[in-house]
């Protein structure tokens, strides 16, 4: 059986600035010393390089810690919220994730001397919450920095690979390893491009861990990023950046190829940025014509003051 889907994705601007207006007692000519004062500040303000601060992503709102760490992700879907909760240690993080006021699911990742991590594990609680399941892996780098393997703990070779071309994740192979055989088979490809025929690359600037597609993902929820459903090829967290390097581009397509299901997908994106070069908004359009819609906010502020 095979199933071929098409996505477009569309992204808007975003607008940030600042304006003040303050009447004087003086002549126009003789403008009073905090007036000039405040109009120093703010042409200072708006000429100083500005930082970008994630805040919001499709229905999930971002929040930090005072040194820029990532605190708490909360998400709201339809009936159901959900949130995550960050907390850092010496060489570990964990965060531990809640439906509605139940537990749902703790991430724990160990990161060697360079901030990556080298090991995961994922404890899942299944419905009445009171039972779960784990499962653990382990991560291995390139030379260069990039992610070459995250395989299920224990194996050498059941789990993902990641390939990468001119800086950028190319393809994603994944394996699995049946019951009562020794070798590892093929289950499927990812393959993503970052060029359009009409234009050149676009740089991505929130290095967001790469959108990899789950079947689950189709018909019933566009935010993909944001997909709670753990799969072996899959970045676990789509916001912490302790999967070494990142993509230096926007990906302009996804494509995914099963090869013991038969199964294809693929998605085309079109990156519209704003003039600071964020992302605002991805549409997301579909073969049967819905549509959907995922934006992005920000928190905008001169480079070294804390937005």
């Amino acid at each position: 059986m095979k199933t071929t889907l098409y996505s477009l994705a569309v992204l808007a601007g975003l607008g940030f600035g600042l304006a003040s207006c303050q009447k004087n007692a003086l002549e126009p000519s003789a403008p009073t010393a905090s007036g000039t004062k405040q109009a120093r500040l703010e042409a200072e303000s708006a000429s100083m390089p500005q930082s970008y601060r994630l805040i919001k992503h499709g229905k999930s709102t971002l929040s930090y810690f005072p040194d820029g760490k990532l605190k708490r992700v909360a998400n709201s879907r339809g009936l159901l919220s959900d949130y995550t909760d960050y907390v850092y240690g010496n060489g570990w993080i964990e965060t531990t994730s809640y439906l509605d006021t139940h537990l749902w699911q703790v991430d724990r990742y160990l990161l060697d001397a360079n901030g990556r991590c080298v090991e995961s594990s994922h404890k899942k609680y299944t419905h009445p919450y009171t039972t779960f399941t784990t499962d653990e892996f382990t991560y291995a780098y390139a030379p260069d920095g990039y992610l070459a393997k995250k395989l299920v703990k224990g194996t050498t070779q059941a789990g993902a690979k990641y390939y990468y071309q001119n800086g950028d994740l190319e393809s994603v192979l994944e394996y699995y390893k049946p019951l009562g055989l020794v070798d590892p088979k093929l289950m499927g490809i990812h393959k993503f491009t970052y060029k359009l025929a009409n234009s050149g690359f676009l740089d991505d600037r929130n290095h967001l861990n790469p959108q990899i597609v789950n079947f689950s993902d189709w018909g019933f929820k566009g935010d993909v990023w944001a997909d709670p459903y753990l799969r072996q090829e899959k970045y676990p967290d789509p916001y912490l950046r302790i999967f070494g390097k990142a993509s230096k581009h926007l990906p302009t397509s996804w494509s995914y190829y099963g090869h013991s299901s038969g199964w294809e997908g693929y998605l085309q994106y079109e990156n519209i940025l704003n003039t600071e070069g964020y992302l605002s908004e991805v549409k997301t359009t579909y073969l049967n014509g819905s549509v959907t819609s995922t934006g992005f906010g920000y928190l905008v502020a001169p480079i070294g003051v804390h937005p």
